[in-house]
């Protein structure tokens, strides 16, 4: 499986439209890379994934009524992080309980990484949002349009 970086800034501010063209596009110039795999990545969701079966007849994140698995619901990719920052923690000799961690990002992602790292007693002390401002773990200076619910980080 790999992501793709096709779905850059660009695709994210591109009509429905243009980009269905676009990753229908992208899918069936790759029909024949049978061992690639697209999944969903920044600018791409469930519905893209869907355009891509479409074409091609193989994705992830496909869509409940296609049999999908909700990820993004289910935090598969924060799980991920949680499990690969602990690995990177313990080859470095460092103390998860006693880290800091910055997050960027409090999207998809990012909400589960806070929500599964916190739950393994460790300090997450910022979460950022791009263009957005920032929140601490006390809550402060929280993002205007998605505030992190106060059970996601550890209170102070």
């Amino acid at each position: 499986m790999a992501g793709q970086k096709w779905s850059s800034m660009a695709i994210q501010k591109m009509s429905l439209k243009k980009k269905a063209l676009q990753i229908r596009a992208a899918a069936a110039a790759l029909r024949n890379h049978e061992t690639y795999i697209f999944g969903p990545d920044m600018g791409t969701n469930e519905q893209c994934m869907a355009w891509v079966r479409d074409e091609n007849g193989r994705a992830v994140g496909l869509p409940r009524e296609l049999g999908g698995i909700p990820l993004d619901e289910i935090g598969a990719i924060g799980w991920g992080l949680r499990h690969a920052t602990e690995v990177a923690m313990r080859q470095q000799n460092f103390e998860l309980h006693t880290a800091r961690i910055v997050i960027q990002g409090f999207g998809s992602v990012g909400k589960h990484a806070a929500r599964y790292l916190t739950e393994l007693a460790t300090a997450v002390r910022l979460v950022c949002h791009f263009q957005q401002s920032c929140t601490d773990g006390r809550n402060r200076q929280c993002c205007k349009q998605q505030r992190p619910s106060k059970s996601l980080l550890p209170s102070a």
